[in-house]
């Protein structure tokens, strides 16, 4: 709507910003011209940005890695889950996936009841 609104005050000034002749029945006449600029510019702005809004709503697991990642860093290089739950927004179900895939792959090893350390 908002870019049939600038096509139709265009329209309506003569494609001139400050020209003081201003004429309503041509602006009248070119709504639909105007309609059609609006829905193509609409259109235009879906596809220029429509792909990040798509992507925001898959969360991106390589942040909760480097989160996680961060975390041992800080701690430096051994952590338990606790400090998981009390230094992270991770959820339980989040954090035991990707504790389950670092020991799987061999970046992590679980050393006690619920503690890890960096290989």
């Amino acid at each position: 709507m908002a870019g049939s609104l600038v096509a139709y005050g265009a329209v309506y000034n003569h494609f001139r910003p400050r020209a003081g002749i201003a004429d309503p029945e041509l602006a009248f006449r070119m709504i639909p011209l105007e309609l059609i600029f609006g829905l193509l510019m609409g259109f235009w702005v879906y596809r220029t940005f429509g792909s990040r809004l798509q992507d925001g709503a898959h969360p991106r697991l390589d942040i909760q890695e480097r989160m996680l990642f961060r975390l041992l860093a800080r701690k430096g290089g051994k952590i338990t889950w606790k400090d998981i739950q009390d230094s992270t927004p991770l959820s339980e179900q989040d954090a035991r996936n990707l504790l389950q895939k670092w020991v799987a792959e061999g970046r992590l090893r679980e050393v006690g009841q619920q503690e890890f350390v960096l290989n």
